[in-house]
């Protein structure tokens, strides 16, 4: 952990967050009391793309009978027929 007065230091805010971005916690006080903390955020979970996921199944699936129509029983269980 690096610890910094935040009056005392001439270190560039580039420097520290490189620290935190190593893993390294910084700590900024001011008069002796603890005011900030710099630490590394968690590497972000990866996105998937929209446009791929629509697309991610192309030539995979095959229906061959996607547009008959429904058996009967089902037609009545939907109230579809009378």
């Amino acid at each position: 952990m690096t610890i910094l007065d935040i009056h005392d230091t001439s270190t560039p805010i580039s420097e520290l967050v490189a620290k935190a971005a190593a893993g390294d916690e910084v700590l900024i006080s001011k008069e002796g009391r603890a005011v900030a903390r710099l630490i590394s955020l968690p590497e972000p979970e990866p996105v998937v793309d929209r446009m791929k996921a629509f697309g991610m199944f192309r030539g995979r699936i095959h229906m061959e009978h996607f547009d008959d129509p429904l058996p009967e029983d089902i037609q009545r269980a939907l109230g579809m027929t009378e």
